[in-house]
């Protein structure tokens, strides 16, 4: 494999974890929006909420940073599928799927 074919696999993967982690942290803030609506509705005590609304807040704060996380990661597998698109055997189906994919975040 070569040293260009490395990287777009890099790359590509990359795309495909952090979009992966967008969705988990989408998924935690739901859940955790959820808990903490079943916790009001019960009636939990005070600390039990505080402390779920803590928890809700952390989520929520993982979700732009991820975000941008793959914002960057595409921009760079769209500069190096841009800057390496004349080079003979490379595939970019792969890393044009995984923006695909990211761009509908």
């Amino acid at each position: 494999m070569t040293d260009i074919n490395k990287q777009l696999t890099i790359k590509t993967n990359s795309v495909k974890r952090i979009h992966k982690e967008v969705g988990s942290y989408e998924k935690e803030v739901a859940l955790e929006t959820e808990k903490l609506a079943k916790k009001r509705s019960t009636n939990a005590e005070a600390h039990e909420i505080k402390r779920q609304e803590a928890i809700l807040e952390e989520s929520r704060s993982m979700v732009p940073d991820a975000k941008k996380r793959l914002q960057n990661a595409c921009d760079d597998l769209s500069n190096f599928i841009t800057q390496n698109e004349s080079e003979p055997g490379l595939d970019f189906t792969d890393a044009r799927a995984a923006l695909q994919l990211a761009v509908q975040v």
